[in-house]
């Protein structure tokens, strides 16, 4: 049976980072293995390959901004519900929560499937990489209702205090996803299609761990009569689900407009700032973590309506934050280059270009690494206080932030313009959420009947 964890009481910090360790370990190893997995296509396969791979993610991210934002809805309501202690509401909401995975996952996948050449065509994807990007992503998105699952049980878990069991599967689906690439690609002629392959059948597997842990954790357990279908729930799950898959898709697609820009400058070009994605992931491990424990810790105590253990851990968690940003400042300017070369392998000339340019970009992230973790610290908290409305201009304002600063100055610093695009968006978007997560505590308070000074003496 799963262990739960109710953060409503006990000294905030400590539940945080206990929480988020766990997910800093499975973000850490979860690199490794997109190092890995990257290393597979770009030194087995080859770095046009590689760069196939690498244009695909934009809109492979396009569709998962949409599981992703949904998948944030559905674990805030239900920690809501589980911080309050309303044992029926949570079990009608964990129910709703699979109906609407299983029927929005298929209906995405197949039109992602529909749109993916038209789309990749558009983007003027290289001719010579073309095809391979449209099996990779066509391969993807026929499985992507597992994807859906898998964040959906990940987040049903988190909701419920536990942090290690979707770190554990993760773990799981991670190694067996790097043992069949290799399988895969050794015994197949298949090329991209077999990294795809195996991508699809590790997540398969990861939602059939999820399910039998679901069926063995007493908290998880349903009637007969919470299948039936509520609508209050689901408009619930949708109304904090929705706003948060626009501003992700809204943030995507302005990605998908600066891929654009990038596909012109050719496929080396591509290959580097595809290193970089890859890299992101280590840059944000241990933001990101910290990110989903604050989501629950938040979400919890706001079910409970004790505001003054929401604020003192917001602030907390925000010096956490900025101390993680410094160590991962240090790692890359240490190790950047290094890791980056992890990635390609083939013509010395061509892999000395391809890592400049990763590393050029890698610069311009590291340098702004901390107003992204103070964009996801407030982020997250604003949304588990049930306001998923300004999130989504935040998003807004990113995408316009980045397509700005491409069109305005591009023809004047060149692809250094493309490096800066992503950071002013990280910049502005901190700000914005600073000053909007005051504004929303101050108004729960209020809601509530409590000072915001202190979050719990009655306002008279």
């Amino acid at each position: 049976m799963a262990k739960v964890q109710l953060m409503t009481e006990g000294k905030p910090l400590p539940l945080i980072l206990r929480f988020a360790v766990p997910m800093i370990i499975g973000n850490t190893l979860q690199m490794l293995y997109n190092v890995a997995d990257s290393a597979v296509v770009g030194r087995m396969i080859g770095i046009d390959a590689f760069a196939a791979v690498g244009v695909a993610g934009n809109f492979n991210w396009m569709v998962f901004s949409v599981v992703f934002g949904l998948s944030i809805g559905f674990g805030t309501v239900l920690a809501q519900f589980f911080g309050a202690g309303d044992k029926k509401g949570f079990r009608k909401c964990h129910t709703m929560a699979w109906g609407l995975t299983l029927i929005l996952g298929l209906a995405i996948s197949v039109l992602a499937i529909a749109l993916t050449r038209p789309m990749m065509v558009l983007l003027d994807t290289p001719a010579e990489i073309l095809e391979d990007t449209v099996i990779y992503l066509q391969i993807t998105f026929a499985g992507f209702v597992f994807v859906f699952a898998t964040n959906t049980a990940s987040a049903i878990f988190r909701a419920i205090g536990n942090s290690q069991l979707p770190v554990n599967i993760m773990i799981v689906s991670g190694v067996l996803n790097i043992g069949l690439n290799i399988l895969l690609v050794r015994v197949t002629d298949w090329g991209v299609a077999a990294v795809a392959v195996a991508t699809v059948i590790s997540q398969a597997v990861g939602v059939a761990i999820f399910l039998i842990f679901i069926l063995r954790t007493k908290e998880l357990r349903v009637k007969k009569s919470d299948w039936r279908p509520d609508t209050a729930i689901c408009k619930e799950h949708l109304r904090l689900g929705i706003p948060i898959a626009f501003r992700e898709l809204v943030i995507s697609i302005g990605g998908l407009y600066i891929q654009s820009f990038i596909n012109r400058y050719g496929t080396n070009f591509i290959a580097g700032i595809s290193v970089t994605k890859r890299l992101y992931s280590l840059l944000a491990v241990i933001g990101s973590a910290l990110q989903g424990a604050v989501a629950t810790f938040v979400a919890q105590n706001y079910g409970a309506k004790n505001f003054a253990r929401i604020k003192k851990g917001v602030r907390e968690a925000m010096f956490a934050m900025l101390v993680s940003a410094g160590v991962m400042l240090v790692l890359m300017l240490l190790l950047g280059r290094q890791i980056a070369g992890l990635f390609i392998t083939g013509d010395p000339a061509q892999v000395e270009e391809v890592l400049n340019i990763a590393v050029e970009q890698l610069m311009f992230m590291v340098a702004f690494l901390s107003a992204l973790f103070l964009l996801l610290l407030y982020q997250t908290a604003i949304q588990s206080m049930g306001n998923s409305l300004l999130p989504t201009i935040g998003g807004i304002l990113e995408m316009l932030c980045r397509i700005l600063t491409v069109l305005l100055l591009v023809g004047i610093i060149d692809k250094w313009a493309i490096y800066l695009s992503e950071v002013i968006g990280w910049f502005f978007c901190a700000v914005f959420f600073i000053i909007c997560y005051r504004y929303v505590f101050r108004r729960r308070c209020r809601e509530n009947g409590v000072s915001s000074k202190d979050g719990c003496t009655p306002i008279e």
